[in-house]
């Protein structure tokens, strides 16, 4: 049983050390949804991904200094501080997901200045933008450019 433990416990942190490895090099990720990892929140989260093995090893180092006894397993340490490491990570990237979702912004209605001349009320004739204005005639073409005769590297007539 200790076995599967420690090899499945192998496998997360490998997958942990993958992951922090990707957050440290991959600087700001961008989703396709729109939401972002910040640079900063990517590297705190990668370094404590990428530093939970050597975390598990001293730790289990010390533990075994300390506790004499060889039937305590070092998944006492070892799985507990796995789940701190996932969790601190998981928490950091998931408030800086939940900062950079597109927040609904509001504007307030104009309110009026004071001491200043109010503007002079609509007038009935419409207002013509620049791409309302009918486009202009069709381009003029090029005249098509002629073959210079005797210059051309590839005719081998």
């Amino acid at each position: 049983m200790e076995f599967a433990f420690g090899f499945a416990l192998f496998v997360v942190g490998f997958a942990m050390l993958t992951a922090g490895v990707s957050l440290l090099i991959g600087g700001e990720i961008a989703f396709k949804s729109g939401k972002r990892i910040t640079k900063p929140v990517g590297r705190r989260a990668g370094i404590v991904l990428v530093s939970f093995l050597p975390l598990a090893g001293t730790a289990v180092f010390i533990l075994r200094k300390i506790v004499t006894d060889p039937s305590l397993p070092s998944a006492v340490v070892t799985w507990p501080l796995a789940l701190v490491c996932i969790g601190l990570s998981g928490t950091w990237v998931w408030r800086d997901l939940k900062a950079s979702q597109t927040r609904r912004s509001y504007a307030l209605p104009v309110a009026a200045v004071p001491f200043v001349e109010s503007a002079p009320a609509a007038t009935s004739e419409p207002i013509v933008l620049e791409f309302d204005v009918p486009p202009p005639g069709p381009p003029i073409g090029k005249p098509e450019r002629t073959k210079p005769r005797g210059k051309d590297p590839f005719d081998f007539s």
